[in-house]
């Protein structure tokens, strides 16, 4: 079982991006452990760059899961993202200098999709673990949302089995006000755990769909 794992590098006024320093993390990790094999990738935060490289390693590799990972440092909880929006709508640049306000990523194409990834599980998996996850409607409507956009809608018209969830991480240390370690703020390990329980409870789920379940 392949899990594509991607974050983003840093943008705007961020020192460092947490979903960055996460995949970089996961890379270093046993994937026997994990029960299933990581390939990892830090995109650009960039609109277009981003999408070519995530789609042309999802055609290399043939995943049965795409995990994005992104940070928004205003949310205190690990945020499960159900949908994805068709609008791209930020003042903010992004690093190869572009700004794109209400402009729709696919002219004409579906105004949001939906994870098919059972995210109920998913959260379960996190909160019997004292996580402090949440499921969240809103992917924001910068290049994270663009790339959920573009990855749920190339895995629906090509009509493949592949799984795509993206997961919102809260900043680290002074990036973030809550968090769950003892100093009152999130760090790296934290969310490097957190993710571990997603990827585990991902696997648990194509396993069970496919009948290896218990």
């Amino acid at each position: 079982m392949r899990i594509i794992v991607f974050g983003f590098e840093k943008f705007g006024g961020l020192s460092s991006n947490p979903s960055q320093l996460v995949v970089e993390e996961l890379a270093r990790e046993d994937q026997a452990a994990l029960g299933c094999q990581l390939i990892t990738c830090v995109l650009p935060t960039e609109y277009a760059a981003s999408v070519e490289k995530i789609n042309r390693l999802i055609s290399e590799n043939n995943p049965s899961i795409v995990l994005g990972l992104g940070v928004a440092s205003s949310r205190q909880t690990v945020c499960l993202e159900r949908f994805a929006l068709n609008i791209d709508d930020a003042v903010v640049k992004d690093n190869a200098g572009f700004v794109r306000v209400g402009e729709e990523i696919e002219p004409g194409g579906p105004e949001a999709l939906i994870t098919l990834i059972d995210l109920p599980s998913i959260l379960k998996s996190l909160t019997d673990q004292d996580i402090p996850a949440t499921i969240s409607n809103h992917a924001g409507t910068y290049v994270c949302n663009h790339v959920y956009y573009q990855v749920l809608r190339k895995l629906q018209v090509e009509n493949t089995k592949t799984g795509c969830v993206f997961v919102h991480l809260p900043g680290v240390g002074g990036q973030t006000t809550v968090g769950i370690n003892s100093e009152n703020r999130w760090g790296i390990p934290d969310l490097v755990k957190a993710i571990k329980l997603v990827i585990t409870g991902l696997v648990k789920l194509q396993d069970s769909e496919n009948g290896r379940g218990n």
